[in-house]
């Protein structure tokens, strides 16, 4: 599916596209998409605002990058002992 190529853009990068993407839709389509389009609008840039525009949309949601770190460190450590 061509989505799937979106999930690897940045957050900002995601807002940017569904910002844009009502233009590209027929008058009909946006009628339909406008309450979701607004409502991932204001998702991604709150998401920017607070500073996590870096993330891919691809991103597990269970991990952040400090976490990912802390976790392989440990892994590490239990690997020695």
């Amino acid at each position: 599916m061509r989505y799937f190529r979106h999930l690897r853009l940045s957050i900002g990068e995601a807002r940017d596209w569904f910002a844009g993407l009502s233009d590209k839709l027929s008058g009909q389509e946006s009628e339909i998409a406008a309450r979701i389009l607004k409502e991932i609008n204001e998702r991604l840039g709150f998401l920017v605002n607070v500073g996590l525009s870096y993330l891919s949309m691809a991103r597990n949601s269970g991990t952040s990058p400090a976490a990912s770190r802390s976790e392989s460190a440990l892994h590490r450590k239990s690997a020695r002992a």
